[in-house]
């Protein structure tokens, strides 16, 4: 008789146990969901001062792939000083341009000679792709009345 007595106690101890597991995962989710949606949030803006800089779709499609860019990221072919002006640029630019940018991200292509120059395909990227490189480029103007860059003041 006291078996039977005993079995709702069992139960609706089983039950607190089950619903206290339930809340604990339901809470573990809800964090690791809040979690992901800040660490999308955060890559989002990452990429809203970024611009890729290549005439090369595959490289496109590859620096996708690595995460050094998203799908809205702007490409263009050419730029110009208003295009790189503080920004994170991705691509290959000339030194008046890369020192306006905020850093440049170069993917170095270790091409074979007969290759470069020609248009890749998204696995010769991958093949000949080495680790991404950020390169942050100063100017310094040379003195207008000595032509040197380390000068204090002519007089």
């Amino acid at each position: 008789m006291r078996q039977i007595r005993d079995l709702p106690i069992r139960l609706t101890v089983a039950g607190f146990a089950a619903r206290d597991a339930l809340r604990a995962t339901e809470k573990a989710v809800s964090e690791a969901g809040r979690k992901a949606i800040a660490a999308r949030e955060e890559a989002a803006k990452r990429m809203a001062d970024r611009v890729i800089v290549t005439r090369h779709s595959a490289l496109v499609e590859y620096l996708r792939e690595i995460g050094q860019a998203g799908m809205d990221t702007r490409v263009i072919a050419h730029a110009a000083a208003e295009d790189v002006r503080d920004k994170v640029v991705v691509g290959v630019l000339p030194l008046h341009l890369a020192a306006l940018a905020a850093h440049v991200i170069e993917v170095p292509l270790d091409l074979p000679t007969d290759m470069r120059g020609m248009e890749l395909s998204i696995e010769q990227v991958r093949q000949y792709a080495g680790r991404p490189v950020r390169y942050r480029v100063g100017a310094e103007h040379a003195c207008p009345e000595c032509g040197e860059f380390a000068c204090d003041g002519c007089e």
